[in-house]
């Protein structure tokens, strides 16, 4: 079957990485899931704590929640980044394509 013992060995070093490979995969597989059912459990602990405050004592306040982020709207995001430009430029040219991609260039005069 086999004709040297290289060979032999070097099967047999394949066999053990393929079989120490498997077991790592196993491993992160299920710590994986641990962690998965850990967050699933600390959730459903907190809500029964939070159903049991309200049945004890309903007009007892709440902790307050953390605030949520503000959410900015699509202009607010496009205007942000020229907030960090300095004031010298904050006039903005636009031109047209024509302009923008002409090699001769003129220059622009804006009238007060």
């Amino acid at each position: 079957m086999y004709t040297t013992y290289r060979e032999r060995e070097s099967l047999r070093d394949l066999e053990r990485e393929q079989e120490r490979d498997s077991r790592l995969e196993l491993e992160r597989e299920h710590l994986e899931r641990e962690r998965d059912e850990r967050r699933d459990r600390e959730r459903v602990r907190l809500r029964e704590r939070d159903r049991e405050r309200e049945l004890e004592d309903p007009d007892c306040p709440r902790p307050p929640r953390p605030p949520r982020p503000l959410r900015r709207s699509p202009t607010k995001r496009i205007r942000r980044p020229f907030k960090s430009v300095s004031s010298s430029f904050s006039i903005a040219v636009f031109m047209s394509d024509n302009d923008a991609n002409s090699t001769t260039l003129q220059p622009i005069t804006i009238n007060d």
